[in-house]
């Protein structure tokens, strides 16, 4: 498991990031797009 932060932008253009601890990449996003399904962008990227 690794370690990932997570930045969604809403479609107001509201910014927000959080850490979180994924499998993968895929499953990361999978995740915020799951909680946030409104969001306009979602970038996912795993902290050493």
């Amino acid at each position: 498991m690794k370690t990932y932060r997570l930045t969604i932008t809403m479609t107001n253009g509201d910014q927000t990031s959080c850490l979180g601890i994924y499998s993968d990449g895929f499953n990361a996003v999978i995740a915020a797009i799951t909680n946030f399904p409104n969001a306009m962008r979602i970038s996912a990227r795993r902290l050493p």
